[in-house]
């Protein structure tokens, strides 16, 4: 075995094998080395073989879902099943037969059942009809986790769109014109000083502490979004309900060196943020401090199957939930670790 690594066994759809990982915790010697989280995969199913999905966002508990392919937006619950219940057993007469028959080699045993979820279209909203749609994210209530209640009961869908000038609110337990947000482009950065293309909009993120309704959020600034700069702000509804106005600025060039892509940041709790790269598998865990400081505590890698590499990813339920690229894609989750440093232990709260 390689000092500082430990074997771990696990079972894949391929089956079983085995993998190096760096042992826990989390330490000085190991920065720089990502760890390498297992891959659980879900049943998913897609109202359509060629949906692409752009944005993949899911709620504290990790049991609503919802993904944006640019035109239209789609919910889902994730379904666990039930453990399977005990075998019918065999009359007496033949059990003992039953028994020497497979003594000779070892019983086959079940395969787990795996959580699913399967994606519908989300109720018509019509304050986003014609508009290009680039990212989403979903408030849930605390009936939202109820299984018994119809899919989207309880919760609301954060759309950002019009190249990032719009923000709106679209509940998803039935068709309504939901309710739009300006957000007022002068503290966006413009082209220049190395920079080809003036500063947008991409990503839209929540702070899944904040359990209330869509203007609450904003209005409490639970709210931020992430920019083709790099940077993360943090916006509050402005006094007159009609737009979004940035009040904190999460540290500039740590935010430009990590570059996120489209939704490729999500929040973790309202103290730390997670971000994905560019092409990349490395989820990069930061602290948010007083006055927007961030520090960086953490690096984690999406391990998908066959190299694929994740095209987005949200947190909720204790697990980190990673979306595969293409048409109909795959979807995958990993435990959240907490034995990455002491800052980690918020990945679970």
């Amino acid at each position: 075995e390689i000092p500082g690594l430990e074997t771990v066994n696990a079972t894949d759809r391929h089956g079983r094998w085995k993998r190096q990982l760096p042992k826990f915790p989390w330490s000085a010697d190991a920065e720089g080395i990502p760890l390498s989280l297992l891959a659980e995969p879900l049943v998913v199913r897609w109202p359509y073989s060629t949906v692409q999905p752009r944005s993949l966002a899911c709620d504290a508990t990790g049991s609503q879902f919802l993904v944006n392919d640019g035109l239209s937006v789609f919910v889902a619950k994730l379904v666990t099943p039930k453990p399977f219940g005990p075998k019918r057993r065999l009359p007496a007469n033949l059990r003992k037969r039953a028994q020497l028959a497979l003594s000779a080699e070892p019983q086959a045993t079940e395969p787990p059942a795996r959580p699913a979820m399967e994606f519908r279209g989300a109720p018509a909203c019509l304050g986003l009809m014609g508009h290009a749609l680039q990212d989403v994210a979903i408030l849930c209530g605390t009936s939202a986790a109820n299984a018994s209640l119809p899919l989207g009961t309880g919760c609301e869908a954060l759309v950002l769109h019009s190249h990032g000038q719009l923000l709106t609110s679209c509940p998803l337990g039935g068709t309504a014109a939901g309710h739009s947000f300006s957000l007022p482009d002068g503290w966006l950065e413009p082209a220049g000083m190395g920079r080809p293309w003036s500063e947008e909009v991409t990503s839209v993120l929540v702070d899944p502490d904040c359990k209330a309704t869509t203007e609450d959020t904003l209005r409490r600034g639970c709210a931020w979004v992430g920019t083709t700069h790099g940077r993360i702000v943090r916006l509050r509804e402005s006094s007159d309900g009609r737009r979004l106005l940035p009040e904190d600025l999460v540290d500039g060039d740590l935010g430009r060196q990590l570059r996120p892509s489209l939704a490729g940041i999500r929040s973790l709790t309202g103290s730390h943020l997670a971000a994905l790269g560019h092409g990349a598998r490395d989820l990069r865990l930061l602290a948010m401090g007083e006055g927007g400081k961030a520090t960086d505590v953490g690096l984690a890698r999406l391990e998908l199957p066959q190299e694929e590499l994740p095209s987005t990813f949200c947190v909720g339920g204790g697990h980190i939930y990673a979306l595969g690229s293409g048409r109909a894609p795959g979807l995958w989750r990993f435990p959240i670790p907490t034995e990455i440093g002491p800052a980690a232990a918020a990945w679970t709260e």
